[in-house]
């Protein structure tokens, strides 16, 4: 079961990923964005797969595996296509990594002719709608008060203004809110006042992207390169992101029988995260969230503009409408992944040796992350001294393939056979030291050792390998009857003695109908089957 989104579907509207250009283009796969600018969404490929294991499809760039995350670091204007497996039959070709789905990516390469210069850019505009019906002031006080009372500390049934001075009266600037609604100790609801928050959460998010790009080549080489960037900020306030992207292409053929190639992706951002909540308890996990969950009787400030740290006296009721200015969280990532092939045709070598080829490639990938906090003393989460982090992260992979094919047609007859022999490793190391009571926040994180220790301080290593063999049989008759068997095997390091290999193997059968004679000249049945392709595509886009 396939999918195919082309370059028309990805290019249909201005998207900051490929994720965001597959939604709503394939049935049965389920993409979900986020608001916050340099993070993708979640991607299920035909629902949930498993309760806490990995849910995400494996993708395959060029022909090649990638083991360091997805593909949100390719420019969408670099993707020629993108296909999905939805089979539990893909894994009989990509092992036990292709369970959740498969997500091949081909990029663009250069074609034969002149030289061509392309540029597009586009410049996109977001605001934030909220459609959550929120309580009003009054109506909050009234749940407020029914609660206190319940739970004793209001001392009547009714509204009174003594109670009601007791209950919410201890900030002057938030009381004149609810005191504006007495009157000669009548209490009008309609009367009482708000603060809108969340208007301190919003902002138009502008964001541009521009894409230069050039392709060209002779009958033995071609190529093409880009150079891409781009510019988000966020529909909140700290939230922005920022990508250079890389892409290069080269195919030769010097000879009739031998052609090599080399695709590479690369790419630098710049992630300003914006407001997280990073207490283990409780609270918001962005800035308007955060805003909007505040008491709307309540005022940030008093009538000398001085913030009011606890707007209705509870001490765990924080206000957040500065913590922009009391924290610094940025994350920078460097990535690059290559495809490198080579491939002989043997039948051109020599007659009888027609049909087979052999194949090598190769495909290295490189990652590394930054992860910068700071937190001022004033702010929520440096809850009276300054603290910070700083992460470091670096991943390293590669995968060899060695791949024989044969192709032969006898007659009637169509055989195609595929032999491969796969290698793989992965490596991930990472460093973290947190300290709390910096001198500065000013300083970032880059002056921790002035805390005299460190909080926590802590390293890793991860290495795996993986050996892998696959078997593929094609076979047809007349066009008409075709058979599909094919079968891997999976070798993992992690996994315990006597229990590393597995296999997975897969056969299909397919009767061509509109291959039989007595079929090919009855004019309804080629309308039907273009009628039937129609439907299934509709389906699809939907």
């Amino acid at each position: 079961a396939m999918a195919r989104v082309g370059e028309k579907e990805l290019k249909a509207m201005p998207v900051k990923n490929a994720l965001e250009g597959m939604q709503g283009k394939t049935a049965g796969v389920d993409i979900t964005s986020s608001q916050r600018p340099g993070e993708v969404g979640n991607i299920n490929i035909r629902g949930q797969r498993s309760i806490n294991a990995e849910q995400g499809p494996l993708y395959v760039v060029d022909g090649m595996v990638i083991q360091n995350g997805g593909i949100e670091n390719i420019n969408p204007s670099d993707i020629e296509a993108i296909d999905i497996l939805k089979d539990a039959s893909a894994t009989a070709i990509y092992g036990s990594r292709g369970a959740n789905g498969v997500i091949l990516v081909t990029t663009k390469k250069g074609k034969q002719g002149k030289v061509t210069l392309n540029y597009s850019g586009t410049v996109t505009f977001e605001t934030l709608h909220d459609v959550t019906e929120m309580m009003s002031a009054s109506e909050w006080l009234d749940y407020a008060r029914v609660a206190k009372y319940n739970a004793g500390s209001y001392a009547s049934a009714t509204p009174t203004y003594e109670a009601d001075k007791a209950a919410f009266g201890s900030v002057a600037a938030s009381w004149k809110n609810i005191d504006q609604a007495w009157s000669n100790g009548n209490y009008d609801p309609s009367k009482v006042g708000s603060y809108d928050w969340a208007s301190h959460g919003k902002q138009t998010g502008i964001t541009h992207e521009h894409t230069l790009s050039a392709s060209g080549g002779s009958d033995k080489f071609q190529g093409y390169a880009s150079f891409g960037y781009m510019d988000q900020k966020g529909t909140q306030p700290g939230q922005a992101y920022e990508r250079y992207t890389l892409k290069t292409s080269f195919d030769s053929n010097p000879v009739e029988w031998f052609k090599m190639g080399t695709s590479i992706n690369a790419s630098y951002s710049t992630q300003d995260y914006g407001y997280s909540f990073s207490k283990s308890v409780t609270g918001s996990g962005d800035f308007y969230s955060a805003l909007r969950s505040m008491l709307p009787w309540t005022m940030p400030y008093d009538e000398n503009n001085e913030y009011i740290r606890n707007p209705n006296g509870d001490v765990n009721i924080i206000n957040p409408i500065r913590e922009l200015d009391y924290n610094t969280n940025q994350r920078r990532t460097f990535r690059a992944s290559a495809s490198m092939y080579s491939q002989i045709d043997f039948g051109k070598i020599w007659k009888p040796l027609e049909g087979l080829s052999y194949r090598i490639q190769f495909g290295p990938e490189f990652q590394f992350y930054t992860l910068g906090i700071a937190n001022a003393a004033d702010g929520i989460n440096g809850d009276g001294n300054n603290g910070a982090q700083y992460k470091n992260e670096q991943k390293r992979a590669w995968t060899l393939d060695n791949l024989i094919y044969y192709n032969k047609t006898l007659g009637q007859h169509n055989l195609g056979l595929t032999l491969m022999q796969s290698a793989s490793a992965y490596h991930y190391e990472m460093g973290d030291m947190r300290a709390t009571n910096v001198a500065s926040a000013d300083e970032l994180w880059y002056n921790m050792s002035s805390a005299g220790t460190l909080k926590t301080f802590g390293t890793g290593l991860t290495e795996t390998q993986m050996a892998s063999y696959m078997v593929r049989l094609n076979y047809g008759y007349k066009d008409k009857y075709l058979l599909t068997a094919s079968m891997r095997w999976d070798g993992a390091s992690q996994l315990a003695e006597g229990h590393k290999w597995a296999s997975f193997p897969s056969a299909a059968l397919a009767w061509r109908m509109d291959q039989e004679d007595f079929l090919k000249d009855v004019s309804w049945l080629n309308q039907l089957k273009l009628r039937l392709g129609v439907g299934v595509t509709g389906n699809a886009a939907i």
